[in-house]
């Protein structure tokens, strides 16, 4: 992996000889890039896992490593109310039936420090805090999003055609809408209007072209 600028000079690079990585992301404050590689399969109680990766940006060190479940693909970083660094990991590909089984994962990167406070000398760990479930019947059809004021929101849909609501730090469902009869769910997207002053406003769209708005939330 590598770090560029908007110009696309190469600034740093990084190497993990971990196996091919499927998804990166950095947090907020660029200390710490999140990856999760798929090119080696772990066995764990006879079941197949991917890797999820923490890489010191100022030491170049790995310094965590998890096992997610197998389909697990998709990274979104956040905080939390507290400013604490929040990683959501969810399946991505789930036109095959085994990744929709997956539901989505909270993992809380938790940064210690010594006195001197550089971020060179800080180390981490990964924590996790809530897995997210759906109803007996029903599974995942897409990734996972954050949503709501300072993240406070998980939003998923699913194959039932609803839109999962979960409280982000208890991992209480809050509500499920359901999309209109004939919204295709392929490759499903949730977008989150951060910039409205009303803060229940996101958008449902889908590989078709169809896009559904809601404004309003009955929880």
């Amino acid at each position: 992996m590598v770090k560029a600028d908007l110009d696309g000079n190469i600034l740093d690079q990084f190497i993990l000889d971990q196996g091919g990585v499927s998804n990166a992301t950095v947090t907020l404050d660029s200390l710490w890039l999140i990856c999760i590689a798929s090119g080696k399969e772990r066995w764990f109680l006879n079941m197949r896992f991917n890797q999820l990766f923490v890489y010191n940006l100022l030491t170049h060190k790995l310094e965590v490593e998890m096992p997610v479940p197998e389909y697990h693909s998709v990274l979104r970083v956040g905080q939390d109310t507290q400013g604490n660094a929040i990683v959501l990991v969810s399946t991505g590909d789930t036109n095959v039936e085994e990744h929709a089984t997956n539901p989505p994962q909270l993992w809380t990167l938790d940064v210690f420090q010594n006195q001197e406070m550089n971020g060179a000398d800080a180390s981490s760990q990964l924590t996790l805090k809530h897995t997210y479930k759906f109803g007996k019947r029903d599974k995942v059809s897409g990734p996972s999003y954050f949503g709501g004021k300072d993240n406070s929101l998980v939003l998923s849909t699913s194959q039932a055609r609803g839109i999962y609501i979960w409280d982000q730090g208890s991992g209480i469902l809050l509500g499920l809408i359901k999309l209109p009869e004939g919204f295709s769910l392929y490759k499903p997207v949730i977008a989150w209007n951060h910039a409205s002053d009303n803060q229940l406003m996101f958008a449902v769209g889908n590989s078709e072209g169809e896009i559904c708005t809601y404004t309003e939330m009955v929880l």
